[in-house]
């Protein structure tokens, strides 16, 4: 965290807030006209992009209105967009994981970039609404890095959380805690040992970010398994107590972090402890958690506010993708907001009507409140009538635009015998069972067996676990949630649930053997409902017996 004259500090923030102010006034007049807006948005799109390649190929010139647009140009995955997207000259690019294994590079134009910072400008003043005092101190901020390596012609890339954090306004980049070059580090259990190190010598954090609320349980978790290093650390700030490689452009950086002599007795006083230490033990000045809620996310929630005091605030980060930002949070500590019908166009069609094959999309005023549908959008930087895979839910809210929240990938949708059981209704079956059984797990997975006819559930959990009897419950939780589930279970055409214990570290092990495998850490997707005949990593093999 830079320190800088108090004064500096507060006019910066000050100029943060008033920009912010100002800006969310545009947003929300915009939503009240969003159908003429997202028309001016489309064309504006097409008129710029005439003279691509792509849009010579689909005579973008010609075209003038939301109509022509769906009727000339076909609904599209990346892999058909990839000779496209990946052959200008933007100004950056950014790196997500391929359905093909081959990553994807999505372009971002200086446009991009500008309402990124407009974006966050926004959500800023937003947060600030909903937790007041969340900047005041350190902002301790998980991400990954924003450059990670270049293209054959020189063009910088790295991942969506690296650029959401270069685009915060000034005053918050200067709280930051962690130097960025820590996030440069490979290894990423010495990684987080390091983030861990730095953050402890900081009292005064006020502010916590991470897209994955796992991630901040990950790091309280090597806290409470590192105590005696750490409390090394904290001692004598020698880098070489931690037992780990560290690139010398890092330790040049870390080296300089100011020394700790004032955190020594609070941490001696924690690391005596019998019990885990929580987030809040060691930062009672937190405000706010800043990350996603939604999704396979939510599961994480209940575990994480057990670290947290009761007056520290969790915040919805919003819709976010590498290829496109959906949403900003006009009430960050719920699920929905609004989305950015100013930069990206927004099609969309019901799960069941893409399943059958259907292409006939909707458009942002005919959605209906309460339903699911596919995204498919267009953007400023060659994605045109983008099939994402994400199913959003829709929440009406008067005239113009609704409110849009995700919900999960569509491919977390699996059925052996016509169930259709879809991850959210997983996701949120186990966290009802959290209350029911006060069993919180770390981590979990269930399998669609096609040998057995039946799902199979490795978990991992600190708590104790009694697997028949949370085979039965879920089974009936999935059934209440699922009526075609509940039809299949009790006809016999599906077999009874089955719940398969794994020892600790076996889902950090599987995350392993994919970034050993070539997948960037950033872009590990944590599904929690597959087929088993996807799934390559051997659960079956760290079974607690």
């Amino acid at each position: 965290m830079k320190n800088l004259p108090h004064v500096a500090l507060y006019l910066l923030s000050l100029q943060a807030n008033l920009l912010g102010y100002f800006q969310s006034l545009f947003f929300r007049c915009a939503q009240r006209y969003s159908q003429k807006v997202q028309h001016r948005t489309l064309v504006r799109i097409i008129k710029t992009n005439q003279d691509s390649e792509f849009g010579r190929k689909y005579t973008f010139a010609s075209i003038s209105s939301v109509d022509e647009f769906r009727s000339r140009v076909p609904i599209h995955t990346y892999e058909a967009l990839r000779p496209f997207v990946e052959g200008g000259t933007p100004k950056r690019y950014l790196q997500t994981s391929g359905t093909t294994g081959t990553p994807k590079f999505v372009p971002v134009s200086e446009r991009t970039l500008a309402a990124c910072r407009r974006f966050q400008n926004i959500n800023t003043f937003f947060q600030r609404k909903a937790s007041p005092g969340l900047f005041d101190g350190g902002v301790l901020e998980i991400v990954s890095s924003a450059n990670e390596g270049f293209m054959h012609d020189g063009t910088p890339f790295g991942s969506m959380s690296g650029l959401f954090s270069e685009s915060l306004p000034q005053f918050v980049r200067l709280r930051r805690i962690l130097p960025r070059e820590v996030f440069s580090i490979p290894d990423y259990e010495h990684r987080y040992l390091l983030i861990a190190a730095i953050a402890l010598r900081e009292d005064n954090i006020t502010c916590m970010a991470s897209a994955n609320p796992s991630t901040l349980l990950k790091l309280i978790d090597v806290i409470n398994k590192n105590r005696t290093v750490l409390g090394q650390y904290l001692s004598t700030g020698d880098l070489t107590v931690l037992g780990i490689p560290i690139p010398a452009s890092v330790e040049k950086v870390v080296s300089g972090v100011r020394s700790a002599s004032t955190r020594c007795a609070t941490w001696q006083t924690l690391a005596m402890l019998p019990n885990d230490i929580k987030l809040s033990d060691l930062w009672p000045r937190l405000r706010a958690v800043v990350t996603w809620t939604g999704g396979n996310c939510a599961l994480f929630i209940p575990k994480l506010r057990q670290h947290l005091s009761p007056q520290v605030t969790i915040l919805e980060v919003g819709y976010l993708a590498s290829e496109f930002w959906g949403t900003i949070m006009l009430e960050p500590s719920q699920g929905f907001g609004l989305p950015t019908i100013q930069d990206t166009f927004f099609e969309f069609i019901e799960p069941p009507s893409w399943e059958s094959g259907e292409r006939d999309t909707l458009v942002l005023h005919e959605l209906e409140d309460g339903k699911r549908y596919y995204i498919i959008a267009t953007t400023a930087d060659g994605l045109y009538r983008y099939f994402i895979n994400d199913v959003i839910e829709v929440k009406r809210n008067g005239n113009g635009a609704p409110l849009i929240a995700f919900v999960q990938k569509g491919k977390g949708v699996t059925s052996l015998t016509g169930e259709k059981l879809y991850e959210a209704q997983v996701v949120a079956a186990v966290h009802n069972l959290s209350r029911q059984l006060n069993v919180y797990p770390d981590s979990f997975v269930l399998l669609a067996d096609e040998r057995m006819m039946a799902y199979v559930l490795y978990i991992e959990s600190v708590s104790p676990i009694d697997t028949n009897e949370y085979a039965c419950a879920l089974d009936t939780e999935l059934s209440r949630i699922n009526v075609e589930y509940a039809s299949k279970l009790q006809s016999g055409r599906l077999g009874p649930l089955q719940v398969r214990r794994v020892r600790q570290g076996t889902f950090d092990e599987s995350k392993r053997s994919k970034i050993k495998e070539g997948m960037r850490e950033g872009q590990f997707k944590s599904l929690t409902l597959q087929y088993a005949h996807d799934v390559s990593f051997p659960f079956h093999e760290f079974e607690l017996l």
